[in-house]
């Protein structure tokens, strides 16, 4: 992985999820984490749906070096809630488009098999995201599964790295301009 492990660096996770990388002591009993990365906690699901929450939000995106999403909880819930959650939607579909200046550098995830083929659940279809990576073959895409499933038994990380650097208005543009998707 690519994100600048010093001091200071600057990450996104979302409030209903694990933060990630998980927290280590060091020696001297100082958490490594908090060493290392400046935590913003976003909140997807925080209401109302407003322009406060946007330019908030898109203020942390500015600012951050990356976000990692740590399960499919929020980005394929809030991506289909569009009359419940207009501009958080807008700005999920943004950064999987990559207009918000951000690239996915990398996934994990562990999906189960049965028989040497991989069954992979598929929550960005139903979403209105694009899929980030599939399995390689052999593999089935069994579509959309609960999230009770997918965020307990086999989360998939996403890790998504800061590199065109925009400002917050150059993320409000993009996100604006997509919101007749």
């Amino acid at each position: 992985m690519c994100i600048r492990d010093r001091p200071g660096t600057v990450l996104i996770a979302e409030a209903h999820d694990d933060v990630l990388p998980l927290d280590l002591v060091g020696a001297d009993g100082v958490w490594l984490r908090a060493r290392l990365y400046d935590v913003r906690r976003v909140d997807p699901f925080a209401e109302p749906d407003d322009e406060a929450k946007l330019d908030a939000l898109l203020a942390d995106l500015a600012a951050a070096d990356a976000i990692i999403l740590a399960s499919n909880r929020a980005y394929s819930t809030v991506a289909r809630l569009d009359t419940r959650y207009p501009l958080t939607a807008e700005v999920y579909h943004a950064l999987f488009d990559g207009e918000l200046g951000y690239t996915l550098e990398t996934t994990f995830e562990r999906y189960p098999s049965l028989f040497g083929v991989t069954l992979y659940d598929d929550p960005y279809r139903r979403a209105g995201l694009p899929f980030p990576a599939e399995p390689p073959p052999p593999a089935l895409n069994l579509g959309f599964a609960d999230e009770s499933l997918t965020v307990y038994d086999h989360p998939r990380v996403l890790v998504f790295r800061n590199d065109a650097r925009l400002t917050a208005e150059e993320m409000r543009a993009a996100v604006l301009g997509g919101a007749s998707r």
